[in-house]
């Protein structure tokens, strides 16, 4: 598995595949024993990639801000 795809899986992350062609599949990376396949689960069912035709893995990371807290000043 690429090493992108292997850190997406493990922290539970969405990535974007993009082949050789220039095709984009946007999924979430899924183990598998097989060692020349990536599968991604997508919103259209899974999809398995040969290694040979990704071109480049991006990690999509979801950053979570949070909320402001307001702290008063009671002395003076």
């Amino acid at each position: 598995m690429n090493k992108e795809a292997a850190i997406a899986n493990k922290r539970n992350q969405q990535i974007i595949v993009q082949s050789k062609n220039g095709e984009t599949i946007t999924g979430f990376p899924v183990d598998t024993d097989h060692p020349s396949r990536l599968i991604l689960r997508t919103t259209f069912g899974p999809v398995w990639i040969p290694h040979e035709e990704v071109e480049q893995v991006t990690r999509i990371i979801s950053i979570k801000r949070p909320k402001k807290v307001f702290q008063t000043c009671t002395r003076y």
